[in-house]
């Protein structure tokens, strides 16, 4: 069991910047190029944390 295979939590800042990230893509006042980057950062920051 070595530690490669393990994923440490999110630490609260990456917790905060997802829920930023996210709010950001989901607001309806976010213009339309502003909301697609945020959604992919969130999707990349989610893939790479977990």
């Amino acid at each position: 069991m070595g530690r490669a295979n393990r994923r440490a939590p999110p630490s609260a800042s990456v917790s905060r910047r997802l829920q930023s990230l996210w709010a950001r893509a989901e607001h309806p006042r976010t213009p339309p190029a502003e909301r697609e980057m945020a959604a992919a950062m969130t999707a990349a920051l989610m893939k790479r944390y977990g």
